[in-house]
């Protein structure tokens, strides 16, 4: 009997996969002002003194969003920042002398928890959530959960990674945090 637990745990360990490589830390904050703009998240567009020029949309798939006079602006993997300065810019080369430009995102697209939570699916995000707050949203975790081996799946920008989190890790809109089953 002992030489085949002995052979199985052996062979079960063959088959895990290796652990994915571990979130950077940083703080909520700094978590959203590395935040890129993609798909389903709504924005607000300010020229202050400029009424007619205010916007409000949600960020299509083509990753746009339209402006009066300057027409489709790219917002899908761009920072607040980055899309502010790209419409200040486009406003100032032919409208308005030294506009001040804010953009806001005024509702952001969902995150989603998979796996060995009471209820898996699609949540809200709001700002200054962390890993151990959305797994609560989420019904928290089954009796059958592996809590120390979670994983999230974040656009970068530059792709779509999955890197192991630690309960205090910000999220982001659009992350995927997956709860795997544990042991036997």
């Amino acid at each position: 009997m002992a030489a085949i637990m002995t052979l199985l745990a052996g062979g079960m360990a063959g088959c895990a996969a290796p652990p994915a490589p571990e979130l950077p830390t940083m703080t909520a904050a700094e978590a959203l002002a590395a935040y890129t703009l993609a798909p389903g998240d709504a924005v607000r567009v300010t020229v202050w003194g400029q009424g007619d020029l205010t916007t409000q949309a949600t960020i299509g798939t083509a990753g746009g969003i339209g402006m009066p006079l300057i027409g489709e602006v790219q917002a899908a993997g761009r920072t607040l920042p980055e899309v502010r300065q790209d419409i200040t810019q486009r406003l100032a080369a032919r409208y308005l002398v030294n506009p001040s430009v804010t953009v806001e995102v005024t509702a952001y697209r969902p995150f989603f928890v998979q796996g060995q939570v009471a209820r898996p699916g699609s949540y809200d995000y709001r700002p200054a959530m962390d890993l151990r707050q959305a797994v609560a949203v989420a019904g928290g975790y089954t009796d059958r959960a592996r809590a120390e081996a979670l994983t999230i799946t974040r656009d970068t920008g530059q792709g779509r990674v999955s890197l192991r989190a630690a309960p205090a890790t910000p999220i982001l809109p659009g992350d995927v945090i997956d709860v795997p089953r544990g042991g036997l």
